[in-house]
Order: structure tokens, then C-alpha cells, then sequence
């Protein structure tokens, strides 16, 4: 699987200094790039088509000099990972003056610079036929012919498939994907009685049903072999370190409850006292039987329109 590096650019003094020097030194940028780096300020991706080692070895250094960047397999800010989703944490070590003589990636792993920013910020809300697309599979019913799948059409290895199956949860089985590819790769699994769903994100939420696309697929008679090399490069599948957490969508977090409201400040009338207490019903209805056995039924508490009592000077009001 290859990720992009996404770095948080509020404002031109975020490239200034010691970020300026890491772009150049670790990346290989120009000073008339960063400088349109430093004019655009947003959120955008740096660095594409990374190992997750690579990856790994750069954020590293930026976070020694006190920056963050964030691994991204997509474009946009929530596509982001955090790199404690994938059980990678950092150690702390002093920043060095000077890194490397020569950049630690080729020029062809830097972003393009001349696409607009709309291109980072618009994120489509239905899907589309040119977006990148995951293959994302329920891993039910797995047996010998879906792992001959993963082996023959995909390319995983036998340690991969072990460590995949043994966690039997939903997952994206190969990533990055344009719908052709993706449209063959499930033809064959579909051929021998396995569904997978086009998945724009990384949870069961997120997938996408063909027919949304206008699309439907053909079945052949399934084959003894998928001989010849996988459909797809290596770079197309997930690490097989990835946690099965990173599949299932978080809990929202609960609302905290709202504050209770402040009782009313109730000033007296007669001595201005905030003293004062609500009288309740049970009250009321306690005075009346009480006046009504001392005066007859038909007299009244003198309770029975007030609705406050002052502790001060024994009003009711």
C-alpha cells in the first residue's frame, strides 16, 4: 500500500525557517515552490506514492523539529490516519542541523504544485466513476478458493492470507483502484461465489454498490487458475500489520449532557429578599383542605393563587 504525506499549512510563517530547510534538505523542494507552498496556505498533501517505511523515516524527522505530517492514502483532510491507528508511535530525539546530502525520495514523489487547491478541498459527496476506488470484502466463507484469490489475482503471499483471515472481520482487501480494475477484480471473485464492494473509504459504512454507478457486472464460468502474474502491483494491498481496529468506524462519542438551567433569582415584593421559595402543588392543595375544615368548603386558602413564599419575612406572593 503507498501513502501520501499531508501537511497542515496555516500561513506563510509555517514554511519559514526550519520547515523550509526539512522541505528542501529531506524532500528536494524548490524555493519557488515552497514559496507557493507558503502563499496557498492550506491543507494539502507534499508528498505522494510513499512506502509506509519511507513514509515513516520523513514524518520522523519533521516531528524531531516539531511538525507534523499525516499519512494519507487519499487527497482530502479526512482521509487522513493517525499514525497511532497503525501502533506507530515516536520517540522523542533532538533535531539534527543538517539531515541529508541528497533528498530521501525522487523528484516524481513530489506533489504537483499546479493543481489548484480546489482539487485538495472539494471532496465529492456522491461517488464517481473516476475516483479512486478500495475493494472491501465481508471475509465471509473463506476458504482454499478465496485464498487462491488473494494469491493468484491479487498477489498476497501465503504469511499475508494467514494473518488477514485469522481476524474475521470486514476489510479492504486492495486499495487505490480505478472502477475497470476494480470491476475485473470482483468479476472473478463474483465467478466463484465471493462478493466485494467498491469502497471509496476504509468502513463497512462507506462502501459502494455498483448499480449506484450505473454499472452491473458480467459472470463467467469460474477457472481451475488465475495463472500469470496479479492484476494489480503490490503497491495496490494493505500491509498486513494493519490492525483490524483501523476497519471499524470508532463510536461517535456521547454528547455531553447539557448543563441544568439556573434556578430563577425571585425577589419578594414587600421586604426584597431573594430568600424566597417556590410554594409546590402539594402545598397548596394541603392549605386548602386545611382551611376548608376550619371555615367550611366553600373559603379559599389564601395559599391558593401564590406561587411564591418568602423565607425572610413569611410572605406569600
Amino acid at each position: 500500500m503507498l501513502y501520501n504525506l499531508f501537511a497542515p499549512i496555516y500561513d506563510e510563517k509555517e514554511v519559514e525557517g526550519t520547515f523550509r530547510k526539512l522541505l528542501k534538505e529531506v524532500l528536494g523542494f524548490h524555493d519557488d515552490e515552497i514559496n507557493q507552498l507558503a502563499s496557498e496556505h492550506f491543507l494539502r498533501n507534499i508528498v505522494n506514492n510513499l512506502t509506509l517505511e519511507q513514509a515513516q523515516e520523513i514524518t520522523k524527522i519533521f516531528v524531531d523539529n516539531g511538525f507534523t505530517l499525516y499519512l494519507n492514502p487519499g487527497r482530502y483532510g479526512d482521509d487522513i490516519i493517525g499514525w497511532n491507528e497503525l501502533g506507530i508511535d515516536w520517540e522523542d530525539e533532538p533535531p539534527q542541523a543538517h539531515y541529508c546530502d541528497e533528498p530521501l525520495v525522487s523528484r516524481d514523489h513530489l506533489c504537483d504544485l499546479s493543481i489548484p487547491k480546489s482539487y485538495y478541498l472539494n471532496k465529492p459527496t456522491t461517488p464517481t466513476l473516476d475516483m479512486p476506488y478500495n475493494l472491501f470484502s465481508p471475509m465471509l466463507g473463506v476458504n482454499d478458493t478465496f485464498r487462491k484469490l488473494l494469491k493468484e489475482v491479487l498477489g498476497y503471499d501465503e504469511d499475508e492470507i494467514s494473518q488477514m483471515v485469522s481476524e474475521p472481520i470486514g476489510r479492504n482487501i486492495v486499495t487505490n483502484l480505478t472502477v475497470e480494475q476494480a470491476k475485473e477484480i470482483t468479476e472473478i471473485f463474483a465467478d466463484n461465489g465471493f462478493t466485494l464492494y467498491l469502497n471509496p473509504g476504509r468502513y463497512e459504512e462507506d462502501i459502494v454498490y455498483w448499480n449506484q454507478l450505473g454499472l452491473s457486472l458480467s459472470h463467467h464460468p469460474s477457472k481451475a487458475h488465475y495463472g500469470g502474474k496479479p492484476l494489480v502491483s503490490r503497491a495496490h494491498l494493505y500491509e498486513s500489520s494493519i490492525p483490524r481496529s483501523f476497519f471499524i468506524k470508532p463510536e461517535p462519542e456521547p454528547k455531553p449532557a447539557p448543563p441544568a438551567p439556573e434556578p430563577p433569582v425571585i425577589e419578594c415584593p414587600y421586604c426584597h429578599s431573594t430568600d424566597t421559595t417556590k410554594i409546590g402543588r402539594m402545598e397548596i392543595v394541603l392549605a386548602e383542605v386545611v382551611t376548608g375544615l376550619l371555615f367550611g368548603r366553600h373559603r379559599f386558602s389564601p395559599r391558593r393563587y401564590k406561587e411564591w413564599h418568602c423565607n425572610h419575612c413569611g410572605s406569600d406572593f
